[in-house]
């Protein structure tokens, strides 16, 4: 049998046998955090999302590194038959390892690319920039809360823009940006306005995009992953308190940070609402 069918029936084995065992073991682990009331920090760490991470793309890693390993000279010659000839490298291998790249890179792209209705997705946002007094005098104030010192690292990464899926999220996967709608400027104070952001530059420096779409894909792969869709997003929400930590230890007021996110909840729910306080539901 050819070192490709055998890594074939390998990755059958893996993904049918071991990966569902080691997502029931994360699985336990997060349940018994939980339990003993664990501190967030714990549960909304890197190392959560690691584990998160390991049972699908790390047994796919795993099995990439093991097919480039065959693919060395002389590597795979105890495991295939086939005779490649005067070549010292077994195709087949190779040809395995770019399948098993192929199937993580596909599955990465679908999620940054799906529209997603929660939090902070990674979805498609209009690039025109905006227009009209409202959206100038947002751009104006935007400009003036990024020259305090706090907000300097958001400076040149963040911008007001016309319509979003979300009224200020942190968007860009290597470099992350913030973007806010005019429509959420409008209603936020000063301090407001300031506290949203310092939320958001936690995410941008933790790199949050980037990671929350790890942990989607991650569980796009995973034959078991509906098991911890809920522990995503578990994780996902204690990241937003941590954030809400963050921008609080940063200077920011705390009852300024609460106004801000409900003022975000109630555009996201109701995005046509108007700068004068008027409410006009999408038609369906």
């Amino acid at each position: 049998m050819s070192a490709l069918l055998a890594s074939l029936a390998g990755v059958g084995l893996a993904l049918g046998v071991a990966v569902p065992l080691a997502t029931l073991a994360v699985l336990g682990w997060f349940r018994r955090t939980r339990h003993a009331n664990a501190p967030i920090e714990r549960r909304g760490s890197t190392t959560a999302l690691l584990l998160l991470l390991a049972p699908s793309l790390g047994a796919l890693l795993w099995l990439v590194s093991a097919a480039l390993h065959l693919a060395e000279p002389g590597g795979a010659h105890a495991f295939c038959a086939l005779d490649h000839g005067e070549l010292e490298t077994c195709v087949d291998a190779l040809l395995f390892a770019g399948l098993l790249t192929g199937v993580m890179a596909a599955s990465v792209g679908y999620r940054a690319t799906r529209p997603r209705g929660g939090p902070r997705a990674l979805g498609d946002v209009p690039s025109t920039p905006p227009a009209g007094e409202r959206q100038a005098t947002a751009a104006t104030r935007l400009r003036r809360a990024l020259e305090r010192p706090e907000l300097a690292p958001l400076e040149g990464r963040a911008q007001v823009v016309a319509t979003a899926a979300h009224p200020i999220c942190a968007r860009g996967l290597w470099r992350p940006r913030v973007e806010v709608t005019a429509a959420l400027v409008a209603r936020l104070d000063d301090a407001a306005l300031r506290a949203a952001l310092l939320h958001e530059l936690a995410h941008v420096e933790a790199r949050d995009p980037l990671r929350y779409l790890l942990g989607s894909a991650s569980l796009l792969l995973n034959p078991a992953g509906a098991l911890l869709r809920r522990e995503l997003g578990r994780w996902r929400a204690c990241r937003e308190v941590l954030c809400d930590a963050e921008a609080v230890r940063r200077s920011a007021d705390p009852l300024a940070l609460a106004s801000a996110l409900v003022w975000a909840a109630r555009l996201e729910a109701h995005p046509n609402v108007t700068a004068a306080g008027g409410v006009a539901l999408a038609g369906d």
